[in-house]
């Protein structure tokens, strides 16, 4: 039989499939017959399913018979209830925000942002506390956020608590 198997760290057999298995770090995706996919753990326990596409954005470290990885910070494409695509952002399992567009993520620093109708950039802190809005662009170094709106750009520093101090 023309299968894929994937065994976990102790060789228990987690799944087997006679369709593409995709391993990602720590995880893995597993198609069924109807196309529909599964993101798993490297544990074999079940993440999420029936979604169109993924990304991971920074790690945990656990303690388990075999330490490992696993995934922090990540977000699903998924189709919602009125048949739009939509992106959801998980940390830790729990599901933190939604968004029509892809999550950047800065996993260090427990910050995400997302792009409005506009194409315009919010900033969020892990609490979904509005850090800034409304930026062409920014990038972030370390706890230094340079955000460009029009020709103006701002330097800020931000602390651990995601509190801005302008430089």
């Amino acid at each position: 039989e023309d299968v894929q198997i994937i065994y976990g760290l102790e060789a228990e057999e987690h799944i087997r499939s006679k369709f593409d298995i995709e391993v990602y770090d720590c995880l893995y995706v597993v198609s069924d017959e109807n196309g529909e996919k599964q993101l798993f753990s490297i544990f074999g326990e079940l993440i999420a399913k029936n979604f169109l596409n993924f990304d991971v954005f920074g790690f945990s470290w656990i303690d388990a018979p075999f330490s490992n990885y696993i995934p922090q910070w990540y977000a699903l494409n998924v189709v919602d209830s009125n048949g739009s695509t939509i992106w959801q952002l998980f940390k830790n399992d729990c599901l933190i925000a939604t968004s029509k567009n892809s999550f950047r993520v800065n996993a260090e620093h427990s910050r995400y942002a997302t792009t409005g109708d506009d194409g315009k950039f919010s900033i969020f802190a892990d609490n979904s506390k509005l850090l800034h809005k409304e930026l062409d662009n920014y990038v972030e170094i370390d706890n230094i956020l340079i955000t460009k709106v029009g020709d103006v750009y701002e330097i800020f520093t931000i602390d651990d608590e995601n509190f801005n101090d302008k430089s």
